[in-house]
């Protein structure tokens, strides 16, 4: 557009009035329809107005127009098609972004390509195009989180924990991987063994624990969170002993001084060897489970000496 007809578009989009917008850009492409950029704004305005199909026809042609961005006017045509529930006309021109865009147009094509073939269960393709969107951009933080996702649902759980924690490396305050990555660790936890188990949920109530300080809102964490402690930490297997009231259940339950003691009586008393676990809550935030572990040495006679 002419510099003038720029300030009025402009003008007319800050101020939320979009008829007017239309109006100036179709006025412009009346004297001047081969300009793909003013094609572009125009399918823009539309799909803010809701008038989606319209959006498709003027997108469609400012990629017919465009000696550049091809990519980046396929990826803005996909999504209207997407949305549309257009979706072989879309993944079209996903695939004509991916091929014709920028690095970081292609990566986010791919990136949204296989989010829409993870939905139709087509895991094997959403794979092959994730794969060469990280090959555009391999720090593509949504590409990675998504392939770990993919890999999750292919039953390849290491190497899916690695990209999350990749993916945590390159972007620390993300609690919505945090979140994913605790999934993950609990679900891992749940078919180990005793000690392999311990270390896998303690990471996962790490994981929970930092998304909900990133994302007080993120109310699954938190829940998930209460569910792995209260599953986990403080997990003595005795019975009986000192017990305390639940101020929300009114259900007796053993006061962690009180099972320390237990348990060094009993390990004393030679019924069984002083095991537990405990939570922790470092500084930094980072939640352990330790565990200990011991045993009573008796003298000839059976009395304990250490």
């Amino acid at each position: 557009m002419a510099d003038g007809d720029w300030r009025g578009f402009e003008e007319r989009i800050r101020v939320g009035d979009l008829e007017g917008a239309e109006i100036v850009v179709r006025r412009f492409l009346t004297a001047n329809p081969n300009h793909a950029t003013a094609w572009r704004r125009l399918g823009e305005v539309l799909i803010e107005q809701g008038l989606y199909q319209a959006a498709v026809e003027s997108l469609r042609q400012a990629l017919a127009l465009t000696e550049s961005d091809h990519g980046r006017y396929a990826l803005v045509l996909a999504r209207v098609l997407r949305d549309l529930g257009r979706v072989e006309e879309a993944e079209a021109a996903f695939r004509q972004a991916v091929g014709l865009g920028s690095a970081q147009t292609a990566a986010d094509a791919g990136f949204e390509l296989a989010g829409m073939l993870r939905g139709q269960r087509r895991p094997e393709a959403a794979l092959a195009v994730v794969g060469a969107a990280l090959g555009r951009d391999p720090d593509h933080i949504d590409a990675l989180v998504l392939l770990a996702r993919l890999l999750e649902d292919s039953d390849q759980a290491e190497t899916a924990a690695a990209l999350y924690r990749r993916v945590l490396v390159l972007v620390p305050g993300d609690a919505e991987t945090h979140f994913l990555l605790g999934n993950l660790c609990h679900r891992q936890g749940q078919g180990q063994g005793q000690g392999q188990g311990r270390r896998q949920v303690a990471e996962a109530a790490g994981c929970y624990h930092r998304a909900v300080v990133l994302a007080p809102e993120m109310a699954e964490a938190g829940y998930n969170l209460g569910v792995t402690l209260r599953a986990k930490v403080m997990e003595i297997r005795l019975g009986g002993g000192p017990r305390a009231r639940d101020k929300h259940t009114g259900r007796g339950k053993l006061l962690p001084r009180d099972r320390v003691a237990l348990a060094l009586e009993r390990a004393v008393s030679g019924e069984q060897d002083y095991d537990l676990d405990f939570l922790i809550v470092r500084p930094d935030g980072v939640v352990r489970i330790l565990h200990a572990q011991s045993s009573v040495h008796r003298d000839s006679e059976g009395r304990p000496v250490r």
